[in-house]
């Protein structure tokens, strides 16, 4: 007996090892990784860590030539800046979300579109998981709002056209977005939108439709539609535009003017039913009667309460919301090959600004948050193996336009199918 219970314990040995093994290169390539980049500057703190300004190094001598000659110094030498998002692991699991952060991965790494945010590498040590992205030096539309109050229709008109275009494309590779607003959606240089974030995102099954419920509702508060709050299913691409709907009145009407609440006088957040509630009150939000009427318009057609009666969830989908007057004068093709200049160009230091965000970050905070409490005990490896996948580089995968079926058959065989168009109210 004791000769079998050593063999058995030798067995989950074994295993526990060739567990490891295979993620151990991850993992000591992910050092070297992040070796490679110079810390800028933070520009925010998310849920489960911080998001900074960095720029790579180039080495002279090559790497490899520094391993044997660790004696001699390196030139730094600073290339174009990227935006780095660190993840803390232990984090992620306690707040049981391995699933949706693995899985913003999975979809980033598969769009390849003008006005979604470009992923260019994924790695991972002991601790952290590290998303580098493009770098959006204009902020967000949250920022905009900040410093402007409130925005021109034409300016409106046009970043809207731009996220129209990329829920289009996402949608029609089966992914729904679930958390557009304004801080999700960033600006370039030159003024041009970009959607980032889609640690919420839901990947439609083949039907197209969602068909089972959510545990609880996604998304950030004062955007989530009636249908998500109340946890139903059947829906397709509808929350986006219900969103869509949300920025464009807060854009036109100013920072502080949505009347949903979705918190108590003491700043504690309702509960689901309660912000129901509130938005089954109102329904449709009071619209400044200077706007013009195509603006009222799509404002009270984006929010309707039935998502089955919604712009764009209808018959006709995007289309319908592409031939709606507000958007009457736009040259799609123009829009989307950004042959359009933008009406508002951020100033050169909109990412650094106070009104941007007034949490100053830098290389010292996102060593604290390496240090913090929740990142000090080792994970073990079946905790590893959780984030086996999280490797990604764009320069070692062919561009592709292609639903997302490939990358979710293994873990879905149900996913990655178009959206099949809601049916007509």
């Amino acid at each position: 007996m004791e000769r079998r219970r050593r063999e058995d314990d030798g067995l989950k040995d074994n295993d526990a090892t060739s567990s490891n093994s295979t993620l151990l290169p991850a993992l000591i390539d992910g050092k070297r990784n992040l070796a490679s980049w110079n810390f800028i500057r933070g520009i925010g703190i998310g849920q489960f860590g911080s998001v900074v300004v960095v720029q790579q190094k180039e080495m002279t001598p090559p790497e490899a030539a520094l391993e044997t000659r660790e004696d001699q110094t390196t030139k730094e030498v600073s290339s174009r800046a990227f935006a780095m998002k660190c993840i803390g692991k232990m984090k992620v699991i306690a707040e049981d979300a391995v699933h949706r952060t693995v899985q913003e991965l999975r979809v980033l790494s598969r769009i390849d579109h003008p006005f979604v945010i470009k992923l260019e590498s994924a790695f991972q040590d002991e601790s952290n998981l590290y998303l580098i992205t493009e770098l959006c030096e204009g902020g967000n539309l949250e920022a905009l709002l900040a410093n402007h109050h409130s925005v021109g229709v034409a300016t409106v008109r046009f970043l809207m056209g731009q996220l129209l275009l990329a829920l289009e494309h996402v949608h029609g590779m089966g992914v729904v977005h679930m958390d557009v607003n304004p801080g999700n959606c960033l600006l370039d240089s030159k003024g041009n939108l970009r959607l980032a974030d889609f640690n919420a995102s839901r990947i439609l099954p083949s039907k197209g439709v969602a068909t089972s419920k959510q545990s609880s509702p996604v998304g950030t508060p004062g955007y989530m539609p009636p249908e998500v709050l109340t946890a139903q299913m059947g829906y397709s691409v509808s929350p986006d535009f219900w969103c869509m709907g949300v920025c464009i009145y807060r854009l036109l009407h100013g920072q502080h003017s949505w009347p949903f609440p979705f918190k108590d006088h003491q700043g504690a957040l309702l509960s689901p039913q309660k912000m129901l509630e509130s938005v089954e009150k109102i329904r449709i939000p009071p619209i400044d009667k200077r706007l013009p009427q195509e603006a009222a318009e799509i404002i009270q057609e984006l929010l309707v309460f039935e998502w089955t009666e919604r712009l764009g969830s209808r018959k006709k989908g995007v289309a319908e919301i592409k031939a709606h007057s507000f958007f009457e004068h736009i040259d799609w093709g123009k829009l989307r090959t950004r042959d359009i200049a933008p009406g508002f160009v951020p100033p050169a230091d909109a990412l650094y600004s106070e009104a941007a965000d007034k949490i100053t970050i830098t290389k010292w905070a996102v060593e604290q948050f390496n240090m913090a409490e929740e990142n000090k005990a080792p994970l073990t490896d079946q905790q590893q193996a959780l984030f086996r996948d999280w490797q990604y580089s764009r320069s070692s995968v062919k561009p592709a336009e292609q639903t997302l079926l490939d990358q979710f058959m293994a873990m879905n065989p149900q996913v990655g199918c178009t959206p099949k168009p809601s049916p007509a109210a």
